[in-house]
């Protein structure tokens, strides 16, 4: 055997084909008509011969201690602990990722902020802005929190569709769903604080709005963390990654539209809405809250 290995070998330059090993084992003996035999050049019996006189097998020591337990699992919190690492270092690895997702939210409120900033210049001698006579406000307050809701549930939006054959081949190991989940919502709410806190940084600066009013960061962080766990909720329902992104503006346009900010509650159609009271889903989401907290308005 390592007799026909060695030329197989060196005739296929390092490439050994199995079927011509077999081929030759099995070469039949031509009769006198040119035509192939049942009966072997080489019987089994030789080729058994050969084995023993070229094929040296060693002896193994026959060994009775128990075989080690391998297929140990590790308890839940050493689970969440290892999918969260894993998760964060392929984020970190994947640069374009990192650069869009922490730049997006500054660049958005810099650009919000900037065309909402108006004060009067015509007729006034020395025009100059004032947070006070600033009437877009209310517009810089809802577009932060349509950024939230957007950029919760973009980052969300493919996080299991993305490791669904890492978790099909997991699933044999038993592992803690649980916490595989819990290490998701972990690492997405950390990277929503820090979007959402950038954002209030950047555009609140430029609006001249004081930087130590937490509750807008929280009514942001808090939108941000709902289009989250919507994100995931669409990630896990879906098999195609067209598809979740279809259903993002599907799932926030009409929370937009039933907020009461882009059309009032008493101009509903009356077959939709009573001018009685709210309707059910016309919570205004965090716009309400944060012209609550500000302004005062009773809503």
């Amino acid at each position: 055997m390592p007799r026909i290995k060695h030329k197989v070998h060196v005739r296929n330059a390092g490439n050994i084909n199995p079927e011509q090993i077999f081929s030759i084992i099995e070469t039949r003996i031509v009769n006198e008509y040119g035509r192939l035999t049942n009966t072997r050049k080489v019987s089994p019996g030789q080729w058994y011969q050969y084995f023993k006189q070229k094929i040296k097998i060693t002896k193994v020591e026959e060994v009775k201690d128990p075989l080690p337990i391998v297929q140990k699992i590790p308890n839940w919190f050493k689970q969440f602990w290892i999918f969260t690492i894993r998760d964060v270092l392929a984020k970190l690895a994947n640069k374009q990722y990192m650069v869009v997702n922490l730049l997006l939210a500054p660049v958005l409120a810099f650009f919000i902020a900037y065309f909402v900033k108006y004060y009067a210049f015509v007729g006034v001698e020395n025009p100059q802005y004032t947070f006070f006579h600033n009437s877009n406000i209310p517009v810089y307050f809802f577009m932060s929190v349509v950024v939230a809701l957007f950029i919760g549930l973009i980052i969300s939006a493919e996080e299991i569709f993305r490791d669904r054959k890492i978790l099909k081949r997991e699933r044999y190991l038993n592992l803690s769903s649980s916490g595989y989940l819990i290490s998701k919502l972990t690492i997405l709410f950390s990277l929503s604080a820090i979007q959402t806190l950038s954002f209030i940084l950047i555009g609140n600066w430029i609006l001249e709005i004081p930087l130590t009013e937490i509750r807008y960061w929280l009514i942001l962080f808090s939108c941000s963390c709902y289009a989250n766990v919507l994100g995931l909720n669409i990630s896990s329902a879906f098999d195609s990654a067209v598809t979740i992104y279809i259903l993002i503006p599907i799932l926030i346009i009409p929370q937009l539209l039933l907020s009461g900010v882009v059309i009032d509650f008493d101009k509903f159609n009356p077959k939709v809405g009573s001018p009685k009271g709210i309707p059910i889903m016309g919570g205004g989401d965090g716009f309400a809250l944060g012209l609550r907290s500000f302004y005062g308005y009773s809503i």
